[in-house]
């Protein structure tokens, strides 16, 4: 068995060495030099999470005079993805790993003869609920997540729905948790039935496609449920892989596949980019990252304004990304879907007590399982809310040394007074920062 208890030593095989159809990359991965004056400071077009090991960079006024940048036979692009860049940021190895319609795959554990049938597991098609998820009969009929129970209904006569039983997910998630943890401790859980590992400290000889595998193994023999799992360099190209097969996927996308496998990839896959953004950027007869490829700096800026460089990274397969592990999170929230709209004030203030509570007591262990000097400070505090139409909010505030309800009530009040109607999700959280920071908070 390949466990955290046996990952010792230095890091060791690249995904280079996963199987492969092909192992050499198309032309023009080794570009021509920028002349120095080209190479200025651009840290400010790109995201905080892009690091500023970011190689050459070029200026705003740059982008708007010089004909290097402008000119169809521009070298600057070329320049952005250099030899050594490329070789720098495809040596990770990231698994992404999703359960598949994991609410509805643990009903149709519990009780086989639901296998057979349509299911959703949401609130009931009578009243305004709304699917958490669907099982794979259920999808073929048009059945999706978010989708009225009752649209669902209308779409799947025979659709069975379940209310959902949030205990016993929870329950199961941490049996999968469990076993990502023998692995590595740098996990970022996205949900309850999906996240990133980042196991790139594996010694010599170890893949990364061997771990995925045997987690995939342990996940079933331990819960009864298929993983699909995702192995890639970089969190973007993992959640992609893991996609591509499910259910019950498998698929590694290595870095000598890099520019094969993005050219024609649609840019839905890409991080940041929802249904809207699709269609605006089809307007633009943008429809693969090999079409973002194809277009100059000048002309990204013009159709992705801040996130322009970001997004030509994005459709060459780079994503700057990191796993966010235990200890370096960036905020500590909790939310939660309700079954049915919650209309009236006040039950939307003893439903955002209810999530205060939890979160309450899942942040004191957090920080009481910190060492000394590792534990955060708070910087803000936050209140999320989604509406009955989806459309969503949030409001937040400077942390004052104290993270008590009253905080947070005022903080919901606030929105409530922006826009009363009916809310689906209420959450609510911290922003942290390093220990260093900002001044540390109290549990008492």
């Amino acid at each position: 068995m390949i466990c955290k208890s046996s990952i010792t030593g230095s890091p060791g095989e690249s995904l280079a060495e996963l199987p492969e159809e092909s192992s050499s990359e198309l032309p023009g991965e080794s570009p021509q030099e920028l002349p120095l004056e080209l190479r200025q400071e651009l840290r400010q077009e790109l995201r905080q999470e892009v690091p500023h090991e970011v190689p050459h960079e070029v200026s705003e006024e740059s982008l708007e005079s010089d004909p290097l940048v402008l000119g169809s036979d521009s070298g600057i692009e070329s320049s952005l993805m250099n030899a050594e860049f490329i070789s720098k940021w495809t040596k990770s190895k990231i698994l992404h790993f999703d359960l598949d319609c994991f609410y509805a795959a643990v009903e149709m554990r519990d009780n086989p003869a639901l296998k057979r049938q349509p299911l959703g597991i949401g609130g009931s098609a009578q009243s305004r609920g709304v699917l958490c998820t669907a099982n794979y009969i259920a999808r073929s009929f048009g059945v999706r997540s978010a989708m009225s129970s009752s649209l669902a209904a209308r779409k799947c006569p025979n659709l069975v729905i379940l209310p959902p039983n949030f205990k016993k997910y929870k329950a199961v998630s941490r049996e999968v948790f469990a076993i990502f943890a023998q692995y590595t401790s740098k996990i970022q859980g996205l949900s309850l039935d999906e996240a990133f590992l980042d196991v790139t400290d594996l010694p010599p000889g170890v893949l990364a496609r061997d771990v995925a595998r045997e987690i995939k193994k342990k996940v079933f023999e331990k819960t009864g449920l298929t993983i699909s799992a995702g192995v890639s360099f970089n969190k973007f190209l993992a959640k992609v892989a893991s996609d591509w097969k499910k259910p019950d996927g498998f698929f590694v996308i290595p870095p000598s596949h890099r520019q094969v496998f993005v050219r024609d990839l649609d840019i839905k896959y890409i991080f940041g980019i929802g249904r809207k953004s699709c269609e605006r950027l089809n307007a633009h007869k943008i429809f693969t990252c090999g079409d973002i490829q194809r277009r100059s700096l000048r002309e990204l800026k013009q159709v992705f304004d801040s996130r322009y460089v970001d997004m030509f990274y994005m459709s060459h397969g780079i994503d700057f990304r990191r796993v966010d592990g235990f200890g370096d999170r960036k905020s500590f929230s909790v939310e939660e879907t309700f079954y049915e709209d919650i209309v009236e004030p006040l039950d939307m203030m003893q439903r955002l007590f209810r999530v205060y509570g939890d979160w309450h007591t899942r942040f004191q262990k957090y920080i009481l399982d910190k060492n000394e000097g590792d534990v955060p400070s708070v910087s803000a505090l936050v209140v999320k809310v989604k509406y009955h139409d989806f459309k969503q909010t949030t409001h937040e505030c400077r942390f004052r040394g104290s993270f008590g309800f009253e905080e947070f009530q005022k903080l919901l009040e606030y929105i409530l007074d922006k826009r009363r109607e009916p809310i689906r999700l209420l959450g609510l959280g911290v922003r942290l920062d390093k220990p260093e920071d900002q001044v540390q908070m109290s549990l008492l």
